[in-house]
């Protein structure tokens, strides 16, 4: 098993996170140890970066050019906040893949479980 803490390190390893936090870093957000509100930064990073890209494939800023843009666009997408990215056309949801917590008795914490479940 890996400790939330140990696992939230390597996640930020990941490219979308990687480019979250330049994002966050440069309008002058530090998130460091601050886990919620990176998550939340995170998820926000996510939902605009999928907007940018939508209009931009999409060649247009209305619902239905975005929607098309995010699926056209699917394959270069690396989620900041998550396990893995599943979006492609036919499959149009963020993320890939998730795991279970679970307390540990000998810790006294959560802890995620062995590997990821893809979706």
């Amino acid at each position: 098993m890996v400790t939330v803490s140990a696992w939230t390190a390597t996640r930020l390893a990941l490219a979308g996170a990687t480019q979250c936090r330049q994002l966050m870093t440069k309008a002058g957000q530090t998130l460091s140890g601050k886990r919620l509100a990176t998550a939340y930064a995170f998820s926000l990073c996510d939902a605009l970066t999928l907007v940018s890209r939508g209009a931009a494939a999409g060649g247009a800023f209305t619902a239905d050019a975005i929607a098309t843009g995010i699926l056209r666009s699917s394959a270069e997408f690396s989620p900041a906040n998550g396990f893995g990215p599943a979006l492609r056309t036919g499959q149009p949801y963020v993320q890939g893949a998730a795991r279970d917590l679970v307390w540990d008795t000998a810790c006294g914490c959560l802890r995620y479980g062995a590997g990821n479940a893809r979706f």
